[in-house]
């Protein structure tokens, strides 16, 4: 293992250990579901990558559009474990667009059939009537390649700052590898953020790597 990525590892690992009310706000006694439904189509040229994304989401207990985005990003393999991109998004919610301008940087391990990624993302966003806002995401994902099964479960974790805590994410899912360059994605979220409520998602992605 990289000493950098082992750093890294640890910092990511204490960080998402910290309780999440960072901001000493409380979150409503509250619940919601939602769901998450995605198309994810990948290209490689060795070390260079391009990537393109669509997701609607629903709350309201799947009653309601909570928002859709459309996303295309480009990146390179810097090494065989650390990689860096740059992407585009353009958001809908509530009817009104968003547009997000995002950095990344991602550190992977590899043994045998496990695997361990820590993510970063900083994301600049363009708010109707002028407004700017930013995140900063810390990402930690395991996954297991079961011998002689096309199921990969994982677990992931993801927490958003940016002066304080704004929400975390904690993911347990399993990709379905249905064919060379298809797979499935279907995981479970339960997902915290200031003000609440509690909102437990279904997701499912397609995953296409051409």
């Amino acid at each position: 293992m990289c000493k950098p990525f082992l750093g890294c590892l640890i910092a990511a690992a204490i960080l998402l250990a910290v309780p999440t009310n960072l901001s000493g706000q409380t979150v409503p006694d509250s619940h919601d579901l939602g769901s998450w439904v995605s198309v994810h189509v990948n290209k490689s040229w060795g070390k260079p990558y391009m990537a393109f994304r669509a997701e609607h989401r629903s709350n309201q207990s799947l009653s309601n559009t909570e928002c859709w985005f459309l996303l295309a990003s480009g990146g390179y393999r810097l090494t065989d474990w650390l990689s860096s991109d740059a992407s585009y998004e353009l958001w809908n919610i509530a009817g009104a667009q968003h547009h997000r301008l995002v950095l990344t940087a991602s550190e992977a391990l590899r043994q045998g059939n496990l695997s361990v990624t820590l993510r970063e993302k900083y994301e600049y966003t363009f708010a109707p009537g002028g407004g700017t806002y930013s995140n900063l995401r810390v990402r930690l994902r395991a996954q297991y390649a079961i011998p002689d099964s096309a199921f990969r479960p994982y677990m992931m974790a993801e927490v958003f700052t940016w002066g304080a805590w704004k929400r975390s994410l904690y993911y347990a899912g399993t990709d379905i590898v249905l064919g060379k360059n298809v797979a499935l994605d279907l995981f479970y979220l339960y997902h915290l953020q200031q003000g609440g409520p509690y909102v437990h998602t279904l997701g499912v992605g397609l995953v296409l790597n051409l």
